[in-house]
């Protein structure tokens, strides 16, 4: 069996084993996720792994794994006209063709003596080496036998080994001293030398190195605050003088460290200390949503200054899941501006922001089956354009809707503050069940600014998230504003029952919130959530936005934001949970390859994927870092088993499984 690991231009990686038949592949592969064709690849591969038939002699080259073999046309008979299908003579079409075979042997040699085989963008996952014919060389004693007097560059282990199998085969004179050299320079210089760590070794929160697989962050669906994840950074060996200064940097304006740290739009970055040789750093880093349901692959810069002004610069591959799905949301807030007197919300783009908000809290609220309002029949506390927040009069809903209500409008307050509250005239009603919520609800913006004479900022773009840190002295983010006030509206205020239980409490309570938070989360006099942090993303959860570990920027809905409505009745879509999105298995046929790919969702990766229960079909395995289920199934017959999924949250890894069915006919 030959084991075949390919890179699809796709970025999608899959791994099978095959038994090759006449040294090629026996059917075709192709990639799970474009479908794009992989056969040529494989038998580049199949052909590498081989040994070959005979002794490899001057001019004679196995292909490279990365060799870009071209399609062989059909072969027609030496001695048969083409066109004709007529016999012709032999002796001619001998000679010309002997002639023939000789040129190309020399010149496939002389290319491969002056530039070595050319890559290819398809691309295996391991960067075999070329095999070529040369007369028996001077044996290599290291790495850097041919400069002795110069002092090497540290290099990771895996490209010390790729080393190491380099000098093998040159030593045995199985490839020229030019392609020798070329090789060896392509492994010194491969990105992959960096991604190991030189300089600074990268920790998972279990302790785990990740110079080889990089960073996993994760972009949760919904517009949502993002887990932040736990990296331990520490000095690797050939750092030498302490104390030694490390900033690490992207150039994504929407990552982000906490702080003490730096943001904007030319990527965030963050300058730590090394102390001394044995010295741990602990460093967060997340993203700030998108809306683009796009998975992104970034790069984390290091440089490092020693005492002695010694510097060292390398890199570490950063891969974002975005799992946003953007489903339509079961449950409607509707936003009505008929009742704004002030002009505020004649802004067209102020309008677009305030329905976006309101969007993302109903995004979160799953399917309750509210019973529909009639026009008139809803009543909801509203303002004057000049107020000190007293004296509201009740109004009608103008138009009949089903959800939730919001009347937005502007005011202008002594104090320059905005506000929201859920309207206590009449509760939420499902299938003629009385629901404790409340079906509509009010948010008073401040025209001039929040809490100064600034004006709003209108950010429209998630990567100007970082634009303004919402502090009086600052224009602030309109949509943060908006949007915690209409946090007020659907849960957090007095009108609702359960939330004046938890107010009087002094917090929310239940059991999930127990188990994720680890205690009950404090409610204020101003409902807010006091002092409290949420433990996924590090930020100041509803009400304390200005705190947290990580920096100031927009506002964001929180897991505990979500966890909290949920206490006070609400049914909430857990987009966050760790769960297995994959429902079915595609059924697979007997010696025939099979692959397919497991898919999760929520929790926090790097994922891991495991057999629980029951067992493959006969040929099938399942990779644990990837999920790519793959081989050639050699026994008939229906199969069950249970997947266990397990993420790498830092408090407790979550762990999931779901049970799977794959007929093999």
């Amino acid at each position: 069996m030959v084991p075949i690991k390919i890179l699809c231009g796709c970025g999608q990686k899959y791994a099978f084993d095959i038994e090759p038949v006449n040294g090629r592949m026996p059917h075709a592969v192709n990639c799970p996720a474009c479908g794009a064709d992989g056969t040529t690849a494989a038998n580049e591969i199949i052909a590498y792994s081989l040994p070959p038939s005979r002794p490899a002699g001057p001019g004679i080259n196995r292909p490279s794994a990365s060799y870009d073999a071209p399609i062989a046309a059909p072969k027609i008979p030496p001695h048969v006209n083409a066109a004709s299908g007529k016999k012709r003579g032999l002796l001619v079409p001998m000679l010309v063709g002997g002639l023939v075979v000789l040129l190309a042997v020399g010149g496939l040699y002389f290319s491969f003596y002056l530039f070595g085989p050319r890559g290819k963008v398809s691309q295996l996952s391991n960067d075999s080496l070329p095999l070529a014919a040369a007369s028996p060389p001077k044996p290599v004693a290291g790495a850097d036998a041919q400069n002795e007097n110069q002092t090497a560059p540290p290099i990771s282990a895996p490209n010390a080994q790729r080393l190491k199998e380099l000098e093998d085969i040159y030593n045995q004179g199985l490839i020229s001293k030019e392609i020798y050299d070329q090789k060896r320079q392509q492994i010194l210089n491969s990105p992959s030398n960096d991604h190991a760590g030189q300089g600074v070794v990268f920790l998972d929160a279990f302790g785990n190195p990740l110079g080889t697989r990089g960073i996993a962050l994760v972009d949760w669906d919904g517009y949502m605050a993002n887990p932040a994840v736990k990296l331990t950074l520490t000095p690797a060996p050939d750092i030498q003088q302490f104390p030694a200064r490390v900033t690490i940097s992207a150039t994504e304006p929407r990552m982000y460290f906490d702080s003490p740290s730096k943001i904007g739009a030319n990527g965030p970055s963050k300058t730590i200390t090394f102390r001394d040789a044995s010295d741990k750093v602990v460093v967060y880093l997340s993203v700030f949503p998108s809306r683009e349901a796009k998975d992104e692959d970034q790069l984390l810069r290091y440089e490092i200054v020693e005492a002695g002004g010694m510097t060292h610069n390398g890199n570490i591959n950063v891969h974002v899941f975005d799992q946003d799905e953007n489903r339509p949301s079961p449950f409607k807030v509707t936003v009505d501006f008929s009742y704004d007197e002030s002009g505020l919300f004649s802004d067209p783009v102020k309008r677009q922001i305030a329905q976006q908000a309101a969007d993302d809290w109903a995004y979160f609220i799953d399917g309750m089956n509210p019973d529909p309002v009639p026009t008139g029949g809803e009543r909801i506390w509203i303002y004057p354009p000049v107020t000190d927040f007293s004296s509201p009069t009740l109004k009608p809903n103008p138009a009949g809707y089903a959800g939730f209500l919001l009347e937005l409008y502007g005011v202008d307050d002594p104090q320059l503050r905005s506000g929201g509250a859920g309207s206590d005239q009449a509760f939420q009603y499902s299938h003629g069940v009385q629901l404790f919520l409340r079906r509509s609800g009010n948010v008073a913006v401040e025209t001039k600014g929040n809490y100064n004479t600034l004006g709003w900022m209108l950010i429209t773009k998630d990567n100007d998230w970082w634009m303004t840190d919402n502090f009086g002295n600052h224009q602030n983010d309109f949509y943060s504003i908006v949007h915690h006030e209409m946090g007020h509206a659907l849960g957090f205020n007095l009108s609702y029952t359960l939330e004046k239980a938890a107010k009087y409490r002094g917090d929310f309570e239940s059991a999930a919130l127990l188990a994720y938070h680890g205690k009950y989360p404090k409610i204020d006099k101003w409902d807010h959530l006091a002092g409290e942090i949420d433990d996924a993303s590090r930020v100041g959860a509803f009400g304390n936005e200005y705190h947290g570990e990580m920096p100031k920027a927009r506002w964001l809905i929180t897991k505990l934001d979500l966890l909290c409505l949920e206490s006070i009745g609400y049914k909430i879509r857990r987009t966050f949970d760790l769960a297995v999105k994959t429902a079915t298995l595609p059924d697979g046929s007997l010696d025939s390859h099979y692959s397919t790919t497991m898919q999760a969702k929520g929790g926090l990766p790097w994922y891991a994927w495991s057999v629980e229960s029951g067992a493959l079909p006969d040929g099938l395995k399942l990779d644990s870092d990837t999920g790519v289920i793959s081989g050639q199934p050699t026994l008939a017959g229906t199969f069950t088993f249970n997947i266990r999924l397990t993420d790498s949250s830092e408090q407790k890894a979550s762990v999931v499984s779901a049970p799977f069915k794959v007929a093999i006919r």
